[in-house]
């Protein structure tokens, strides 16, 4: 029994030891890996094409970055394969809105050295400037790539194009009756040529003065009534208004001033409404362009195990309700992955970018499967199914051994 055991102890040293070796042999195959973006001119408004290298990446099998540039320098019209991952998938995704091209690379077959990677042509859209090529996102085999290198371009004799206003539906506001305070000029008091009333002396008789009562009444202050009449002289002829027979009327016209109703002047405004040419500015909509995100390609992240029926993983957010965008592909014998191959499963990505999708029939030891998202048209990388890794059993020895401990635990309980 004991030295079954000390097989078995051996037997898992081994198994620790190797995997310790390859972590290491692997980790030394990516540690001396540089991605660099090379350098260019353009004339002219021409077009130049950029390379994009890799010093070594021995032992590769997926490889992703990011090339950013100044979209108000240059525009990025293609991006090509190169020879050193001809045999591989190449998935580019340019975005001149941003200013940015992201490439995904996968291979079936692990690469040896270094080599172009891929090939970006250039447009110049400027006069006289440059735009550095930044490197971002660098990733082989899902680990930051020791090291990036950027490149610039330059554009010259390229007249800058004179934005032309596109014709925008520019909303017409109906023309309201708005009440505006508009100032109303005061009336003036324009004196005006009225002849004032004169006094035409009338023949008007007066009777002499006498003792005698007459019968004229007269606006007199009189004493408290009596009932003796008082004989009153006449006064003299005064400004108060005196009623007396006047003479029949002659021919001599008389001017009369006669009082008008004429209304004060106002210091109050009118409200006049009148459609006053306003100055103000209008508000026209317009259409802003906004930026779009950069495009993720998807990728599994569980459920790769032999006799897994069931693969999960990540990818873009997408809100709408079986959507089915996820779709599963075995590469086949061929270990080339496209979307000519088999599909396995189908399923939907959530709103927070999480899918599971059933596959079938389940997954085997060594099967190549990769994501591929039908709804943004994007290829996830490879990967190889693993073996489920098995539980260590108990050999007969052992458990003859252990089923004499539990006894002889057993007995001496009862003893005591």
């Amino acid at each position: 029994m004991v030295k079954s055991a000390r097989i078995h102890g051996r037997c898992w040293l081994a198994v620790v030891v190797t995997a310790v070796v390859t972590t290491l042999v692997a980790g030394a195959a990516q540690a001396a890996n540089t991605v660099s973006v090379g350098s260019g001119s353009i004339t002219g408004c021409g077009t130049t094409g950029i390379a994009v290298t890799v010093d070594d990446a021995t032992g590769a099998l997926a490889l992703q970055f990011d090339v950013n540039f100044d979209k108000n320098v240059v525009t990025a019209s293609s991006a090509t394969v190169g020879a050193f991952v001809s045999d591989c998938t190449f998935t580019p995704n340019i975005n001149n809105t941003i200013g940015k091209v992201s490439i995904a690379i996968a291979c079936t077959v692990a690469r040896s050295g270094g080599g172009t990677l891929a090939n970006i042509t250039f447009q110049g859209v400027s006069n006289s400037v440059s735009s550095t090529l930044s490197l971002s996102g660098c990733e082989i085999d899902e680990v930051a790539c020791t090291g990036t290198n950027n490149g610039s371009i330059s554009v010259s004799d390229c007249p800058t194009p004179t934005p032309t206003e596109a014709p925008t539906d520019t909303p017409t506001a109906v023309p309201t009756d708005t009440p505006t305070e508009t100032p109303t000029a005061l009336p003036t008091l324009t004196p005006t040529d009225t002849p004032l009333p004169t006094e035409t002396p009338t023949d008007t008789p007066t009777p002499a003065p006498s003792n005698t009562p007459t019968d004229t009444p007269t606006r007199t202050p009189t004493s408290p009534p009596t009932d003796t009449p008082t004989q009153t002289p006449t006064v003299p002829p005064t400004n108060s208004p005196t009623i007396t027979p006047t003479a029949p009327p002659t021919n001599t016209p008389t001017i009369t001033a006669t009082p008008t109703d004429t209304p004060p002047p106002s210091n109050t405004p009118t409200q006049t409404a009148t459609r006053t040419p306003s100055s103000s500015p209008t508000l026209t909509p317009t259409r802003t362009q906004t930026p779009t995100p950069t495009a993720v390609p998807p990728s599994i992240t569980g459920g790769a195990t032999a006799g897994s029926t069931a693969v999960t993983g990540r990818a873009i957010p997408n809100a709408t309700p079986g959507n089915n965008c996820i779709t599963i592909y075995d590469c086949g014998n061929d270990a080339v992955c496209s979307t000519s191959d088999t599909p396995i499963g189908t399923g939907s990505v959530d709103a927070l970018g999480n899918f599971l999708v059933n596959v079938a029939p389940p997954l085997q030891t060594g099967q190549r499967i990769f994501p591929f998202d039908t709804c943004n048209q994007l290829a996830g990388l490879p990967i190889t199914v693993g073996a489920v890794t098995p539980v260590p059993t108990l050999s007969l020895s052992m458990v003859g051994v252990l089923a004499g401990l539990l006894g002889a635990m057993a007995f001496r309980r009862m003893r005591r």
